[in-house]
């Protein structure tokens, strides 16, 4: 059983691009098993939290690892102003990931990824102990 990786997710884009996600429910499951360098990727559940006129913000839920291939992805397939995850691994690891696919015709994209041990969930939950 693999340790679960909790992803809350924040896309920023123009109106019509955030209504179409927000209308297509972005389509996850789709993506991935339409792409060959996403088939190692397992998602298990998707929740749509917000959408406004010009973002959104939606979890998602990963075996293992966020699935930043997969935000990739669909930098590639909609036009994306950035993206940026939060993620947390029931074994402790941790991290932001922020993608901004703003550049020159044919760049990668600029990413940004810091990461930290925040404790397994067991030792998060005798930290958090009251005396």
């Amino acid at each position: 059983m693999p340790n679960d990786c909790r992803n809350s997710v924040t896309i920023y884009a123009t109106a019509p691009t955030i209504q179409l996600l927000k209308e297509t429910g972005i389509k996850l499951l789709e993506l991935v098993k339409g792409n060959p360098k996403l088939d190692d990727i397992r998602l298990y559940e998707y929740t749509l939290h917000e959408a406004g006129k010009e973002a959104m913000i939606f979890t998602v839920l990963s075996a293992w690892a966020p699935p930043h291939a997969l935000f990739e992805a669909i930098m590639n397939e909609y036009p994306i102003w950035f993206i940026k995850n939060s993620w947390y691994v029931e074994d402790g690891a941790a991290g932001v990931w922020i993608a901004d696919p703003a550049k020159p015709a044919g760049a990668p994209a600029i990413i940004k990824s810091l990461e930290w041990d925040e404790g397994c969930l067991e030792a998060k939950a005798d930290m958090f102990q009251k005396n």
